[in-house]
């Protein structure tokens, strides 16, 4: 709610099960939606607000729990999100530096994974790459 209120845009009613069954669905489209319309030079707010709020560990979290439930809908849908989060805030905000998220979006590397979960975590951390602030200068 805060980010469509910070962005001065309004809810859309739209089908949530493709993005995950129950409460998950709702959440992970209504992300969505915030990051599928935020206007390039507003992608700050975003970043500002998702960030202050935990999103990438939250997500990852989402992530864990539509695994474990066997939604994969709602899996897919959080490492999209995560992969739409760095594009447009900056890769920066995946905090590789916290081992969970880097054991999260590599682990989903593996041949077993689902395509669309491979593609995701290949464009997040593509995002982290190219984002000189993602990874510390040594």
């Amino acid at each position: 709610q805060e980010l469509y209120l910070s962005l001065g845009l309004a809810p859309i009613a739209r089908a949530t099960a493709a993005w995950g069954a129950r409460k998950a669905g709702v959440v992970l489209s209504a992300v969505a939606s915030v990051l599928q319309r935020v206007p390039a030079g507003r992608a700050w707010v975003v970043a500002g607000v998702m960030h202050s709020g935990g999103a990438a560990a939250r997500l990852a979290t989402v992530h864990a729990a539509a695994r474990a439930d066997g939604d994969w809908n709602a899996a897919e849908a959080a490492l999209w999100c995560l992969a739409s989060y760095a594009h447009g805030c900056g890769g920066r905000f995946l905090e590789l530096g916290e081992e969970r998220m880097a054991r999260l979006l590599f682990g989903c590397l593996a041949p077993a994974t689902p395509l669309c979960e491979r593609l995701c975590a290949l464009s997040a951390l593509r995002c982290a790459a190219a984002d000189v602030r993602s990874v510390p200068i040594v």
